[in-house]
């Protein structure tokens, strides 16, 4: 017999398999990943001092929320793939001016 204090653990292990196998980030790598393509982004449209603060105030706008941390799952993920583009669309803009330039 498991005790209630087990079967919360084994639930929350069972959980996490779960969201492993689905391909489910976790909450925090989604957050990561969200700071670091803002941070690229803002790089390459020449912001030179690039804080985490900055960052994270620039995503909480994106997403029209004003606590970085309850931006929810599925808002993260739309956000990281938005300034994945953007910033795809930089790089393809500036090789094409680099390639007119020669």
């Amino acid at each position: 017999d498991l005790s209630q204090h087990q079967l919360i653990d084994v639930c929350a292990c069972l959980a996490r398999e779960l969201d492993k196998r689905d391909g489910r980030d976790s909450m925090d790598a989604l957050r990561k990943r969200l700071i670091a393509v803002v941070g690229k982004y803002l790089v390459a449209c020449g912001k030179s001092d690039v804080t985490i603060s900055y960052i994270k105030a620039t995503a909480c706008r994106a997403a029209g929320i004003r606590e970085f941390n309850r931006i929810p799952r599925e808002r993260l993920r739309s956000l990281y793939g938005a300034f994945a583009l953007k910033l795809k669309d930089i790089k393809r803009v500036e090789a094409m001016y680099k390639e007119a330039r020669r």
